[in-house]
């Protein structure tokens, strides 16, 4: 069986790794029935985003999209792009309106528009923008999930257990919706028949997100900055600490999109190519190595709060990240070797998901300390920007043939070009050179500034007693005091 892989060895894993995340989840104290019914309607979400979005949640799954050779058009089929635009707005008005839930409900009506009107006009231009844009909103509820969870079950108390509660969702979500439209691509062969197929099955899994959301009650109450009472006994909020953990963030951004994706895929294309593996074999061996990133990140983000940040402290713990990513960055830059692409995609994604989990919850813990400033927002929309622009930039320069694409014609359905290998080789070596000086560079700046962005959380041996007492100044306070607008 040619496409083995595709029909039963990512299922099966996606099947062990989502029956596993319940258990971790079970093993943590998620035995609320509201908890659960948020991670099925959260998990959900995304794997309805995840069966139609590529890898990085920014182009449409079709091979149609990637023949477009105009760069407008490339913009407005981007779903990052949109999200860019709509992550702001979502974390400001959402807590204005002291309601994250009015965001979910918009984000599914636009969907589902979307989707309807996919149906009723396959691969029309002009449907496929409208739903970038749908999905594009769906993306930017990214943070809410993180912030309800974080304000509705653990009272804002611990923001590093909400983002190893719900981070891993997304990724497992990401490999699951994969394998389903890759599995049900081996299987159907009639495009329009797998078109029909591919958005119905999404919007069945979207009603069942939009279903879960009707047995959750939302506090608003919960919402928005803490009481003044609770901030006197906590770090103070400064936009000197926000705004070194932006810094991080877009520079993890920018990373990640070099560090896998469309790159290095035509680097390992090429490499694969001229040892003679043929095109079905060179696109398993990039489908394997999408997958295991895809995992590994998800563990990354499940193991990084109990094992490491409880362990080491948050800054030790960004420290290590940053410097085994520049190991990372320096062996793929130097040693060329498909294989070992495939191994080190393993520590890429683990690294990703761990920096991501310790990043995001540092940006929810200032959240809480200040008032109409949606510090979520700027985050996510700078994650967003960053991976998007990354992206832009190396599909322009293809469709421009600067740089090492002069003189190349790049077939996105067919990662195989006549490239100049020395001259390739030669810019990988920069290239990923330059990214390990400043991945070291980012460890110098986490050394000097780690226990100052993580507040109050910056002792790990007082990590529990700090989320105990967080939790009980904020139950001791009278209801309606203990939340401003955010």
């Amino acid at each position: 069986m040619s496409n083995w892989d595709s029909l039963i060895l990512f299922p099966l894993v996606s099947l062990f790794l989502v029956v596993g995340y319940f258990i971790v989840l079970g093993k943590r104290k998620v035995n609320q029935f509201q908890q659960w019914i948020f991670i099925l309607q959260h998990f959900s979400f995304w794997l309805a985003l995840s069966i139609v979005l590529n890898l990085n949640y920014n182009f449409i799954s079709f091979d149609i999209l990637k023949d477009i050779t105009n760069l407008g058009l490339i913009l407005l089929i981007s779903s990052l792009f949109y999200a860019a635009i709509f992550f702001i707005p979502a974390s400001w008005i959402t807590g204005l309106l002291k309601s994250r839930k009015i965001w979910f409900y918009c984000s599914y009506f636009l969907i589902a528009v979307a989707i309807i009107i996919l149906l009723i006009f396959p691969k029309n231009l002009g449907a496929l923008i409208f739903a970038a844009l749908a999905f594009g909103f769906g993306i930017s509820t990214n943070s809410l999930w993180f912030l309800f969870f974080n304000e509705q079950f653990l009272e804002q108390s611990n923001p590093f257990l909400t983002s190893a509660s719900v981070l891993p969702a997304v990724g497992l979500a990401g490999v699951t919706g994969n394998s389903i439209f890759l599995g049900l691509k081996v299987v159907i062969t009639n495009d329009a028949f797998f078109h029909l197929i591919i958005f119905s099955v999404m919007l069945v899994v979207l009603l069942i997100s939009f279903g879960c959301s009707f047995f959750i009650k939302e506090k608003k109450e919960n919402l928005g900055v803490f009481d003044t009472k609770i901030l006197t006994v906590i770090s103070p909020f400064k936009w000197n600490k926000v705004s070194i953990i932006l810094l991080l963030i877009f520079s993890v951004a920018i990373l990640r999109e070099l560090s896998q994706g469309d790159l290095l895929n035509l680097i390992i294309a090429q490499n694969l190519n001229k040892r003679g593996f043929g095109l079905e074999a060179i696109q398993r061996f990039l489908h394997f190595s999408q997958q295991i990133w895809w995992i590994a990140q998800g563990l990354g983000a499940i193991l990084i709060y109990p094992l490491v940040v409880k362990k080491v402290g948050i800054k030790n713990s960004l420290i290590g990240a940053f410097a085994i990513w520049a190991g990372y960055f320096l062996l793929i830059g130097t040693i060329q070797i498909p294989e070992l692409y495939l191994v080190l995609q393993i520590l890429n994604g683990f690294i990703l998901g761990a920096l991501l989990g310790i990043l995001f919850s540092l940006i929810i813990m200032w959240n809480s300390r200040v008032k109409n400033r949606p510090i979520t927002g700027f985050f996510s929309a700078i994650n967003a920007f960053s991976g998007f622009i990354v992206q832009f930039g190396i599909h322009s320069a293809a469709l421009k043939q600067i740089g090492i694409f002069n003189g190349v014609i790049i077939d996105w359905n067919m990662p195989i070009a006549n490239f100049n290998l020395e001259i390739l080789k030669t810019t990988v070596i920069i290239l990923f050179v330059s990214l390990t000086v400043i991945t070291v560079l980012l460890v110098i700046l986490v050394y000097f500034t780690g226990n100052y962005i993580s507040g109050e959380f910056a002792n790990q041996k007082k990590f529990d007693h700090n989320v105990s007492i967080l939790m009980k100044q904020f139950n001791n306070l009278p209801h309606s005091n203990k939340n401003h607008h955010n």
